[in-house]
């Protein structure tokens, strides 16, 4: 404490220091304030307005304690030149009878004794606006979209760690036959895309999200994007930035396929962005994330698939139709079921409107430019029907197959037969005669594995 003196004077430059021998005794502990001191203020010193003032009391042996005022109070001065300052001392337990004090003005920042650490925000009049953003702390978070087009958002830390073989938990109620289609864990920050069938894209922070319970099953998303009559979400995309060297690969019913640069998406309307100019009775079915070297494959419902390079699509603007991925025969009641990015290590699942299905080895299919008619993925034959779905999978994934009559069926990759390109399939859903395969989807995950030793549902 004996610093500060020179630390506050330094801080100015200069100081006015008065002294005075206390001529009566004050005996007080640490800590506690000694009455009120009198000083003769000379003619040629100013007393500050605000500031600290600072005693120091000078020993016999020639040491020294320092003590500090009250902040902020101009002393009393009287007519007669006679200043009053309370004032405490700090680390002293003695007697004052016949000792000299020494007051020191010195101007200094109240927050320089007030806190040991400087400051360490800058203050400022100059005006700025605050964006919501800055006021929400960024966490990661669980975002879940059903088939239906219910979504909700709620915290990582809502799911324990479970071990291997844990029995997980619920994590949401659906409505029957329902069932999440789309799981993301992304920053409270981060981009929600959803495009439309209609050829739209509508972009939500995650934190505009609805936050709900783990068993709710969340706000419709109509009650959230201005979504026209008939218009649907087929595709969702999350992302924190949109970096200029990835690209988004649109697929649409009628074989058509786009590529765009995400950056040209970094901006948002109320009513949602074109994102992909479509042809009359055309639809948006799928859109994937794609980057240089990833294969991109597509089946149509007459049991065609072809497989190319993400390459041979070049990029096109936002409001583009863009160009053949797959040609089909529109006319004939053909249409394109599914995109998908299709690694080598990967199996293509399709299933037929009668539940006759099978997954193949992605490399059986040779990778040929876009535009082509595709090679055969199934035997097509009357009794098991078109086409119904497709996807790419691997073993550890489990599909959820669902019926127009609203019948749904979960079954484990594992338990589908591998079979090559040209091969019939096995049953995979006992469908009835008055119902047909509609679609399917890849069974997300609603359970945490490794660490947590209790493996009870909740």
């Amino acid at each position: 404490a004996a610093g500060d003196v020179e630390r506050a004077a330094e801080f100015l430059g200069h100081r006015h220091c008065l002294s005075q021998t206390v001529s009566h005794g004050f005996r007080f502990g640490r800590t506690i304030g000694i009455p009120t001191i009198n000083f003769t203020v000379p003619n040629h010193v100013l007393v500050p307005e605000r500031g600290v003032y600072v005693t120091r009391v000078y020993l016999p042996d020639g040491g020294s304690y320092a003590g500090v005022t009250n902040v902020g109070t101009r002393p009393t001065v009287s007519d007669s030149g006679s200043v009053s300052i309370e004032t405490f001392l700090l680390d002293f337990d003695g007697d004052l009878y016949g000792k000299r004090i020494r007051l020191e003005f010195c101007r200094r920042l109240r927050e320089e004794k007030k806190f040991d650490t400087p400051r360490r925000t800058q203050l400022s009049d100059a005006a700025k606006d605050l964006d919501v953003e800055d006021l929400i702390a960024e966490e990661s978070m669980v975002v879940t979209v059903t088939k239906a087009g219910y979504v909700k958002r709620l915290p990582v830390a809502t799911y324990r760690q479970q071990k291997r073989g844990g029995k997980g938990m619920q994590a949401v109620n659906l409505k029957d036959n329902d069932y999440v289609e789309h799981l993301f864990v992304a920053s409270t920050h981060s981009f929600m895309l959803f495009f439309s069938t209609k050829g739209k894209v509508y972009r939500l922070k995650v934190y505009e999200l609805p936050e709900a319970s783990r068993h709710a099953r969340g706000t419709a998303i109509v009650n959230l994007l201005p979504l026209e009559k008939g218009e649907t979400i087929s595709a969702v995309i999350a992302t924190k930035d949109f970096p200029t060297d990835e690209y988004l690969m649109f697929a649409t019913e009628h074989g058509m396929v786009k590529k765009t640069s995400m950056e040209l998406y970094d901006r948002t309307r109320r009513d949602g962005l074109i994102a992909i100019n479509l042809r009359d009775a055309d639809e948006l079915i799928a859109v994937r994330r794609v980057a240089p070297g990833m294969k991109v494959m597509m089946v149509s419902s007459a049991g065609k698939a072809i497989r190319f390079d993400e390459s041979e699509a070049r990029p096109m603007g936002r409001d583009t139709t863009g160009v053949h991925g797959i040609r089909i025969d529109v006319a004939g009641g053909d249409r394109v079921l599914g995109m998908e990015i299709a690694p080598d290590d990967s199996d293509l699942f399709v299933i037929t409107e009668r539940g006759y299905g099978k997954r193949t080895k992605v490399t059986e299919y040779t990778e040929h430019h876009r535009g082509g008619g595709g090679m055969s993925t199934i035997k097509m034959t009357d009794k098991k029907g078109m086409i119904a779905a497709m996807k790419i999978i691997n073993e550890k994934h489990e599909m959820m197959i669902v019926s127009e009559e609203g019948v749904v069926i979960r079954t484990s990759v594992e338990s589908i037969s591998q079979l090559g390109r040209s091969a019939q399939g096995v049953r995979v859903m006992n469908v009835a005669d008055s119902d047909k395969v509609c679609t399917c989807a890849i069974a997300t995950e609603d359970k945490k594995k490794d660490g947590d030793e209790d493996d009870d549902a909740d």
